[in-house]
């Protein structure tokens, strides 16, 4: 991670990060979707 993505997600964490604010688009890009098996067992 550099330090313009680092800075992102410095700004992102306080507006709520996951699952609450919108992440940059940058920081987008860096984030990785748990497996399909993992979100459905995350719902139960």
């Amino acid at each position: 991670m550099d330090d313009d993505s680092t800075d992102d997600l410095l700004r992102w964490a306080p507006q709520g990060g996951p699952g609450i604010a919108e992440p940059t688009a940058t920081l987008a890009l860096q984030l990785i979707r748990p497996p399909r098996e993992a979100r459905a067992r995350a719902r139960r």
